[in-house]
């Protein structure tokens, strides 16, 4: 019985781990989709930069740094941004940093204000809801 086990054990030995998968990318367009965060950047990182012109983004927001190190990335690379469904909150840093930035007919941006404690704004009443919506 114990042989068996050990058979069987061997049998479900785990797989080793190929790293992140790239982004999608059709016709130089690589589609960044979901929450922002650093596993999307990984995702972006292991994406080939050859033929890739621009970044199309698809996302309710998420976490700040990681979304300000994709926007870095982008203006790096020189990569145009666009919007064809929702890019809200920290996905609006990675648009704005696009060399080209193109809203689709169906986009929408949404915009709000955040602070980080060394830089604070100024005392308000705190919202959820962008403060800000352009788009369709």
């Amino acid at each position: 019985a114990l042989d068996q086990a050990a058979r069987q054990t061997t049998a479900l030995a785990p797989i080793a781990y190929a790293g992140p998968q790239p982004l999608e990318v059709r016709n130089g367009v690589a589609y960044l989709t979901g929450d922002i965060g650093y596993d999307l950047l990984a995702r972006f990182e292991a994406t080939p930069a050859t033929g890739v012109s621009a970044v199309d983004l698809d996302s309710a927001g998420g976490q700040v740094f990681a979304a300000r190190a994709l926007a870095q990335r982008v203006l790096a690379r020189g990569l145009s941004t666009q919007v064809t469904k929702r890019c809200y909150s920290a996905c609006t840093l990675i648009f704005m940093a696009g060399a080209h930035r193109d809203l689709g007919p169906e986009g929408t941006l949404g915009f709000h204000g955040y602070s980080l404690k060394a830089y604070p704004l100024r005392k308000r009443k705190r919202s959820t809801a962008p403060s800000c919506a352009i788009g369709a």
